[in-house]
């Protein structure tokens, strides 16, 4: 006999529909978001509605968030609409610190664009999360609307795997004096949210309301077909109409929620003043409980604290790539140039959902400038932060970084059809290209000639020449990955290349900084 969970089937309760009274009427679940014979222009061969999941799961940039010092049970990553000088709407809920905000990637620009016309207002601020299982989690809550524009709707936006929204009614607010009778039983409510549905929250609702999505405790053989689609993995996007702004440097604050109501007069942002963040989470926690939520009196005043804790510094962001090579290659640029930077480890991911992490910098400057790509990140770094100013040997650079772009690097934007291809083709490729992404074309082991050859050409010692360019920090963490774990590297076949690898790390502090020593036997 099958074994059977204590918990009662979350199939089998009856959940709200499109047609259904949801909360106190302001709220709505909508079906087909994306119509089913809508093709994006950029890929005409599937219908969006069934491409999308993967889509947003590859493009987004997914991060870990803290609250009360612990990691939420779900992956998030924040993404707005930044103003011409840089300013930026802020979102202030209770978390350890405000997450970076990114522009929006482009599916999610088109989703946010579709969502505006259904609600009639701008979205400019979106909360991208990740249930990478039914055990990710929400717990019941009121969402915080400090800075949320009044008159708006939250708009909550579902793909993959269906999960269910429980909504319950808060207790009263009233005190209870001896004569009243017992307050009536809380109301609890659950709306089933498939994968393309949009669900509305409306303000009077989320006062009124608690909502949260439970840990599904149920066996995999007890969920509806829905529920498992996308091995069980759901992408929620919250939309908000956000009414405070931080500028482009963070640091002042203006709007609804803050202090000062324009940004003229601006105020600065509070900085480590525990007193006044235990004032914004007591707040926080007022809106939660109460369902007569007196929003003057609590918020009305303002609050110039941005992170709850310790702030983070302003630096610039590197979100690492699946494919460690990639992210060793940007890391080495970097330190060259002398970038003090936030290194963002790539999630672990389910291989099955998407192509993996793809590698992306994040500048300090007014616009937070984003790159993204090895070649793009590398062109980037040499155009505003350069290391190499000798001519010749940077138009030898780029012309390497061409060729070893086309015949060295994986691709994980590739679709993993596309990588069991490839593997076949080349059986014996080094470990982090068998495990990490795609392996390198059949032209591999002619581009390691290609460039064995030119060193011995102009005699080095760097791969373009008398300085270390860009190409070495594409080249160097390619060499390192074939010495360490391709079985088919053969020292006296590229033997112009092992020696440009040795004398390179011996002569380059940022290779130290990458590797303290040489794999065992390469030393020199």
């Amino acid at each position: 006999m099958a074994e059977s969970s204590k918990f009662k089937s979350l199939a089998n309760l009856a959940v709200l529909g499109p047609d259904d009274h949801i909360a106190e009427g302001d709220s709505r679940i909508v079906h087909d978001l994306i119509p089913f014979d809508y093709y994006y222009p950029s890929g005409p061969l599937k219908p969006l509605a069934d491409i999308i999941f993967q889509e947003l799961y590859d493009e987004v940039r997914w991060q870990k968030m803290l609250h009360q010092q612990g990691e939420v049970p779900r992956l998030v990553c924040c993404q707005g609409e930044f103003g011409d000088d840089g300013s930026k709407p802020v979102y202030r809920h209770p978390a350890d610190q405000t997450l970076p905000l990114l522009h929006f990637s482009p599916k999610v620009q088109y989703i946010r664009r579709q969502v505006e016309k259904l609600v009639g207002h701008p979205l400019n601020h979106v909360l991208i999360q990740l249930y990478r299982s039914g055990n990710d989690y929400i717990s019941e809550h009121s969402d915080k609307t400090l800075d949320i524009a009044k008159g708006s709707s939250i708009v909550n936006i579902s793909f993959g795997a269906q999960r269910t929204m429980r909504l319950r009614s808060k207790r009263s607010s009233t005190p209870k004096s001896p004569s009243d009778e017992d307050p009536p039983p809380r109301s609890t409510q659950r709306v089933a949210m498939p994968h393309n549905s949009m669900f509305v929250l409306g303000l009077r609702s989320n006062e009124k309301w608690l909502h949260g999505i439970m840990a599904d405790k149920r066996l995999p053989t007890e969920r509806s077909a829905p529920e498992t689609a996308y091995c069980g993995t759901r992408i929620s996007l919250t939309f908000r109409h956000i009414a405070t702004f931080l500028d482009a440097k963070e640091t002042v604050i203006w709007g609804q929620g803050a202090t000062s109501k324009d940004q003229r007069g601006a105020a600065d942002i509070v900085e480590n003043d525990e007193p006044e963040a235990e004032r914004l989470i007591c707040a926080f926690g007022a809106e939660n409980h109460s369902n007569d939520f007196n929003w003057e009196d609590w918020y009305g005043d303002g609050f110039d604290v941005l992170h709850l804790h310790e702030p983070p510094e302003q630096l610039p962001s590197l979100f690492a790539s699946s494919n460690a090579v990639e992210t060793k290659q940007i890391q080495l640029a970097l330190a060259e140039a002398k970038i003090n930077h936030t290194l963002l480890d790539a999630p672990d991911l389910d291989i099955a959902l998407g192509s993996g992490q793809k590698i992306m910098y994040r500048d300090s400057d007014t616009h937070c400038t984003e790159v993204e790509g090895v070649a793009a990140i590398l062109h980037y770094i040499d155009r505003y932060h350069s290391f190499c100013a000798d001519r010749p040997v940077t138009a030898k650079a780029y012309a390497l970084l061409e060729t070893v772009a086309r015949f060295s690097q994986p691709s994980v934007g590739s679709s993993s059809s596309e990588a069991n291809e490839a593997s076949s083709e080349v059986p014996n490729e080094p470990k982090e290209f068998k495990e990490s992404s795609p392996v390198p074309p059949t032209g591999f082991k002619a581009m390691l000639h290609g460039l064995n050859e030119q060193l011995k050409d102009h005699g080095g010692p760097f791969l373009a020449g008398k300085r270390f360019s860009i190409a070495d920090c594409v080249v160097w963490p390619l060499l390192d990955e074939c010495m360490e774990n391709w079985e088919n590297w053969d020292e006296s076949e590229w033997s112009g290349l092992a020696e440009y690898y040795r004398a390179t790390w011996k002569k380059k502090a940022c290779l130290k900084k990458l590797r303290s020593e040489l794999p065992a036997g390469k030393e020199l």
